[in-house]
């Protein structure tokens, strides 16, 4: 499976097994995205991140998608 998003890091979090937990917000507009996330609860996956320079989710991009 491969999905292609946007997304707001909106918390990163060091656990006492020394691992990372990433909290993502993915706008309301990416709710498929989201649904194929919560399948993927306990599963790894690998992750390619882009910085969006000055990105901001509440744009006309939004517009386009739904329309």
């Amino acid at each position: 499976m491969h999905m292609q998003f946007e997304a707001e890091v909106r918390q990163v979090k060091t656990m006492p097994d020394r691992s990372t937990n990433v909290t993502l917000n993915l706008p309301e507009y990416q709710l498929r995205e989201a649904q194929e996330f919560m399948a993927l609860i306990h599963e790894m996956i690998f992750a390619d991140c882009f910085h969006i320079v000055g990105g901001n989710l509440e744009d006309d991009r939004n517009n386009e998608r739904t329309g």
